[in-house]
């Protein structure tokens, strides 16, 4: 009767130890599907030109602008009104604070890293930084209504919507989750949740296939009598053409 018991006991846990197993080894699977459908996503946008909206945490536009994106690692961001311009010639990203009269510069890897704009450059290089899950539009969600730009959205366009919900892998000082929805496979909105509380909206209000692309865009812009602060490695510390 004890060795029953024992036995009965033993095939118990080993029946929980298969659930769990085949549990996570499933959970890893849907991980593994939902960062490679975001990864084909975002390399189908590898020359584009995206018009936004960026909104703060009380839903207050802080700007508009354009960002021109050609993969891999060069883009383009222009603000309305012009007061910040962002330009990476794919290997270095420099931006440019009008207001501060300032030129910094960072290493390419390092923002595709910490900001998830960088996954729009480098989409194979960012997706490491982060688990990803997939789940559909909601038509409660407030973001999914404003990137349909209605007040009502059908269910044929809530099918047209896919989220994906992005957590970093890593300690990261700058995001704790971001939010990147898709509609018709053009990115819709991106909610960022800042490190330390608070969030950023970018709503993503245009977009358009390059077909033509002046290499000028994505030059290092001249520095002119304006402060350059160099957040770069010690090794590649010299200034953009004066």
């Amino acid at each position: 009767m004890l060795r029953l018991n024992k036995l009965v006991i033993w095939n118990c846990i080993l029946g929980f130890v298969t659930v769990l197993f085949v549990s996570s080894q499933g959970i890893a699977d849907i991980a593994l599907d939902a960062k490679g459908s975001l990864s084909t996503r975002l390399k189908e946008l590898d020359r584009v030109l995206l018009e936004f909206e960026q909104y703060d945490v009380s839903q207050q536009l802080i700007q508009r602008g354009r960002l021109y994106l050609v993969q891999p690692g060069q883009f383009r961001m222009e603000t309305d009104p012009a007061s910040v311009l962002v330009v990476s010639d794919g290997t270095d990203v420099f931006e440019v604070d009008y207001l501060l009269e300032q030129v910094t510069v960072y290493s390419l890897n390092d923002e595709v890293r910490r900001s998830p704009l960088g996954l729009f450059l480098a989409p194979a290089e960012a997706l490491l930084e982060y688990e990803v899950l997939e789940g559909a539009g909601d038509p409660s969600d407030s973001h999914a209504v404003r990137a349909l730009g209605d007040d009502a959205a059908t269910s044929e366009e809530i099918d047209s919507i896919k989220t994906f919900a992005l957590f970093p892998n890593q300690d990261n000082q700058y995001v704790t989750r971001a939010d990147l929805r898709f509609e018709d496979g053009w990115p819709a909105t991106l909610d960022i949740a800042v490190a330390g509380g608070g969030s950023m909206l970018f709503l993503f209000v245009g977009h358009s296939e390059l077909t033509t692309i002046d290499p000028d865009w994505f030059l290092a812009p001249p520095v002119g009598a304006l402060e350059f602060i160099d957040h770069r490695s010690p090794t590649a510390s010299n200034p953009p053409n004066e």
